[in-house]
């Protein structure tokens, strides 16, 4: 067993109970934000990732398709929630990368060409926010602001790295579904067979 399934192993004893009861309800988005009530920036990360991204971890194989059924299309009405109120420029998220990605990565999981649109948006916003951040006159006006800048001059290559890492993902998620409507690379779990236009497009990622 290597780390990765040791982390899904972990993961399933702490939260397939909780994800249990969400896949029973079925609850709506609104059901969800009224039993939640998110309070604060890192609230509504927690909450995106113990949907989009735990029950990744919990749901593998043939069991990843009630995740694409279920949770990818109700998880980004959460994201778009979260967006209208500009949680991710509050201050607790907005220089922090990781907890940017996290708030928007149902966007990118969505088979929904608005929500790829949306995810190509933020994905070029935050990179301009911290590189702003970095370029600015260090006067550190809010709380946290001279902090975050300081990591990102010591990691301006990892975050570099990471930026290349993230431009391919957005691209071909983005690409994806603009020409099959579909994320090709789920065709096993769903049942789908693959096109011969999709396997061409997979074998070129």
């Amino acid at each position: 067993m290597d780390q990765s399934d040791i982390y899904d192993e972990e993961c399933l004893k702490q939260f397939s109970h909780i994800l249990a009861v969400i896949y029973s309800q079925k609850p709506t988005t609104d059901q969800i934000l009224e039993a939640a009530k998110p309070c604060s920036a890192t609230f509504w990360m927690n909450l995106i990732i113990l949907l989009d991204q735990l029950t990744r971890n919990c749901y593998r194989g043939k069991e990843a398709a009630q995740v694409f059924d279920f949770i990818d299309p109700l998880a980004p009405s959460i994201v778009m929630t979260a967006r209208r109120l500009n949680i991710h420029e509050m201050l607790e998220v907005r220089w922090k990368l990781g907890y940017r990605i996290w708030l928007f990565t149902p966007s990118i999981h969505a088979v929904d060409l608005k929500m790829q649109e949306i995810m190509v948006e933020e994905h070029r916003a935050r990179f301009e926010d911290l590189q702003e951040l970095v370029q600015g006159d260090g006067e550190g006006r809010y709380e946290g602001e001279k902090e975050c800048r300081r990591v990102l001059e010591e990691e301006a290559q990892r975050l570099s790295d990471v930026k290349v890492i993230f431009d391919r993902a957005t691209k071909n998620h983005f690409v994806a579904i603009e020409r099959f409507g579909r994320l090709p690379w789920r065709n096993e779990s769903l049942g789908r067979v693959t096109t011969e236009e999709e396997q061409e497009f997979l074998e070129s990622l």
